[in-house]
């Protein structure tokens, strides 16, 4: 279906399948990383992304790249520290203009850690 979203996350292998869920992890992620903001207006890929090389194999119809570069803070749940981190976004939208899938990377490492216990005490049992 061309209404599916697949989501990609920087801590669990697992590849989340519909908005719901979805919804959920992005509206705590935008609570866990502090002043959370976009750094560009986005990278485009100027041509149309293969059916073999796409991500999101359940769309039809074609689908382009963006990619997106953010950062922001997290307060580390053991130490206390605060964090910056720095990631991107890795989309592919479809022709009218919805993501389809999303794929999230974060640096450096110890910020990734920090989400990922942050993320895993706010979500346990939700997902």
């Amino acid at each position: 279906s061309t209404s599916t979203l697949w989501f990609h996350s920087p801590v669990v292998h697992n590849v989340y399948k519909g908005l719901d869920s979805i919804e959920l992890i992005l509206n705590n992620v935008i609570q866990v990383i502090e002043d959370f903001h976009y750094v560009n207006d986005g990278y485009v890929t100027p041509q149309v992304i293969p059916d073999d090389k796409r991500q999101n194999t359940d769309v039809s119809g074609p689908v382009v790249g963006v990619v997106l570069l953010f950062e922001g803070y997290i307060a580390d749940p053991q130490t206390g520290k605060r964090l910056k981190v720095e990631g991107v976004d890795v989309f592919e939208v479809n022709s009218s203009g919805k993501a389809v899938y999303l794929k999230v990377m974060i640096r450096p490492l110890n910020g990734a850690v920090a989400l990922a216990r942050c993320m895993g005490a706010r979500l346990a049992g939700k997902l």
